[in-house]
């Protein structure tokens, strides 16, 4: 019997910012990308490239504005894949770290908020 398991997984949404000090902070039309992740042994074979250029198309084609999300400041690989994709940091604010804090329930300092604006 042949099965097939998934390689990677993404969940975004556009409304873990809503009642959070974020909500008015930028575009309203913002998603948050909460999990991307890969299977170990499918690592570095494109698949969260992919993952990602999927989020992207899909904001694009429903109008957002910007993607956000977090990763753990000493994910180097995360960071790299992000950054080359055009995420820039988020430089931290009261309203970041607030969410960042609340949203995790983590120091903010263990993560770096990146984000992407879709249309410039």
């Amino acid at each position: 019997m042949n099965h097939l398991l998934p390689v990677g997984t993404v969940e975004l949404n556009d409304f873990d910012f809503r009642g959070t000090s974020m909500e008015a902070v930028g575009s309203p039309r913002k998603l948050y990308v909460a999990d991307l992740a890969v299977r170990e042994d499918c690592r570095r074979m494109g698949v969260a490239t992919a993952l990602l250029a999927a989020v992207e198309a899909y904001a694009t084609n429903a109008l957002y504005e910007a993607i956000f999300l977090h990763v753990e400041n000493h994910n180097e690989a995360g960071l790299k894949l992000y950054t080359s994709n055009g995420y820039e940091e988020y430089k931290a604010t009261p309203h970041s770290i607030n969410f960042t804090e609340a949203h995790l329930q983590r120091p903010a300092n263990l993560y770096v908020m990146l984000y992407k604006k879709l249309f410039l």
